[in-house]
């Protein structure tokens, strides 16, 4: 056997010298992607591997049946006891019951001690189903360290199938069996190169397909994690120069990353992720929930559920995409760098509006809610088909309300489905209503859902008491049209679902929020709405036989908007070595007034 575990003796058909090398770093990287997801399985194992320990907490719970705040003692598997963290759980809906943890919410182990909302006390967050203590079914589980792995569970076990995201962007998606890629899956390097085929216990072994970086594709057959063989699938143009065994690669700065996302634990902050294809890295907002609003399907939410209005103040927010360059040289002789460039083949204002809603917040009786678009082009024809209903779901029959242009602040009311439900709307804008039974503790007022029912009408079964509030759940669709960047009209359907107060028979005080801070990083600004732009980067050396050199470059654009480049090299020689391309899609707000 050859170096790194690479076979002896392979030549012509089987490929040249740099082929080989890129598949003895692609065996490499895989071998430390391996024992990183080993380890990273181990933080989880202890319900099969007997090496955890039950963690209990004492937590205040909001009790629905008895309309207050309520203790009780949860219990989590925790995997990791010897770092003696403590852990959060908060259930989606905002319910629970006492002993161990179950059913649907988040769940975070920070330092022992410290609030949930210091971020740089996190240790993990789990965002998914679980039971009888422990992540089983679909969940999420991002570590502190960056690495993340979003699919199927058994036990507190990665089992079954998902996706692994490692520190420096390399990703895995296919089965898993107790925290190692077992069957069939598909490893992709940040630096280009993609393995698809079977894996054992962690270790290709079987046959796969390997594509190189300028997306030439390989019959590779593995035993034991040692490649054996390795024939050409086709004779695919070369799309992208890797001149002579001088390989360029690009990836997200991790480093940086967590960096911004830490330097201030009171705001959330959001950092690119990358995806690596062959020939390709797709670079995005490594926010799903921002995403899925923006071009998903996401309710838009402001009820007892979530609210997606808040999860983003403005651009300070979001960091630059930190993205670091490497050019390698993976010949015998020296290799001289004359000339770099920055190849920008296309971008494009993405003018898609991004929508929120947000209630008037209200204590007392208001249908009114605010629309704020976030996007760079208006949503305009705006319509929303509601109904009311109560935590199960819609009770009342349809309305429908004609919203006009969503620019960028929009101010809208549900008041004439509530009158034509026959709600005494006069009485409930105008009465200071009074607790219909004895206050506890001098603040909550035990109110139920058919309270005041002379007043509410038609509406009446669709009320329901949340943290002290009689309420309304206000559900169903915001449909709209939008123009993009080449002119093409387009029609969005977003699902939405806003809790209305109804009554609120107490006294309540209201506190303000700390502001963001700014960060400030050197940074490039990428040009809008243009094509085939070259630009020059001040970058020139001599690189040894073996040796690498990286850059640091941070973009930021004026507007969300879609780039597509390439980082280009050329030697003395006059020959060129590019890296892969870049498909980058840019986020940032339009931040207005709200007046």
């Amino acid at each position: 056997m050859g170096k790194d575990g690479e076979p002896a003796g392979q030549s012509g058909g089987h490929g040249s010298d740099m082929e080989h090398r890129a598949t003895g770093r692609l065996g490499r990287t895989l071998t430390r992607a391996a024992l990183a997801l080993s380890a990273m399985a181990g933080l989880l194992a202890g319900a099969w591997a007997g090496d955890g320990a039950w963690k209990e907490r004492s937590q205040l719970i909001w009790d629905a049946s008895a309309g207050k705040l309520t203790r009780q003692t949860l219990r989590a598997w925790d995997p990791h006891p010897e770092l003696d963290l403590d852990f959060v759980w908060e259930a989606d809906g905002g319910q629970t019951t006492e002993g161990a943890i179950a059913g649907s919410g988040r769940l975070l182990w920070l330092a022992k001690g410290a609030p949930a909302y210091d971020r740089q006390a996190i240790f993990s967050e789990y965002e998914g189903e679980v039971r009888d203590g422990r992540p089983d079914g679909e969940g999420r589980l991002r570590l502190k360290s960056g690495r993340l792995y979003e699919g199927t569970w058994r036990g507190g076990l990665m089992v079954g199938r998902g996706m692994l995201r490692f520190e420096n962007g390399d990703r895995y998606l296919g089965e898993i069996d107790k925290g190692e890629p077992d069957g069939f899956g598909r490893y992709a390097s940040l630096g280009g190169t993609v393995f698809e085929g079977r894996f054992r216990a962690g270790q290709r072994d079987g046959v796969g397909t390997l594509t190189m970086p300028d997306t030439r594709r390989f019959r590779s057959v593995w035993e034991g994690g040692v490649e054996i063989s390795r024939t050409p699938i086709d004779e695919s143009t070369v799309t992208i120069a890797q001149n002579s065994g001088i390989a360029v690669s690009a990836y997200i700065d991790t480093r940086m990353n967590n960096a911004f996302v830490d330097a201030d634990p009171d705001m959330l902050s959001y950092a690119y992720t990358a995806t690596p294809s062959a020939g390709e890295i797709d670079i995005t907002l490594d926010a799903p929930q921002i995403l899925d609003i923006w071009k998903g399907d996401a309710v838009l939410r402001n009820d007892a559920i979530d609210e997606t209005a808040w999860l983003f103040e403005g651009p300070d927010q979001f960091a630059p995409v930190f993205l670091v360059v490497e050019i390698s040289n993976e010949t015998s002789r020296t290799a001289q760098v004359t000339s770099a460039w920055f190849d920008l083949a296309e971008s494009v204002t993405d003018y898609q509006p991004y929508v929120t809603v947000r209630g008037s917040g209200s204590m007392m009786f208001d249908p009114t809610f605010y629309l704020r678009n976030f996007g760079w082009g208006a949503a305009f024809e705006a319509r929303l088909v509601y109904a009311f209903g109560n935590e199960s779901g819609p009770v009342t029959e349809d309305f429908f309300a004609e919203i006009g242009i969503i620019d960028q602040f929009l101010e809208a009311t549900a008041i004439d489905g509530l009158i034509a439900l026959g709600v005494d709307v006069d009485t409930l804008s105008a009465a200071d209503l009074e607790c219909p039974r004895a206050m506890i503790d001098d603040w909550q007022c035990p109110l139920e859902a058919d309270d005041f029912a002379e007043l509410l009408g038609g509406l009446g079964g669709a009320a329901f008491v949340v943290d002290n509030f009689l309420k309304t759940r206000m559900t169903g669709q915001l449909e709209y049209q939008w123009v993009d960047a080449g002119g093409n009209l387009n029609t969005r359907v977003s699902p939405i679902s806003i809790d209305l107060p109804l009554i609120y028979p107490s006294a309540w005080a209201e506190g303000g929020a700390p502001g963001p801070i700014r960060r400030g990083f050197p940074t490039i600004p990428l040009p809008l709405d243009q094509r085939n732009v070259r630009i020059p980067i001040p970058f020139s050396t001599d690189l040894a036989p073996g040796e690498s050199r990286r850059f640091a470059l941070n973009f930021v654009a004026e507007k969300s908007s879609r780039h597509l480049f390439q980082f280009v090299f050329e030697l003395a020689d006059g020959s060129i070595a590019s890296s892969p391309t870049v498909d980058l899609l840019y986020f940032t707000p339009r931040v207005q007034a709200l007046n």
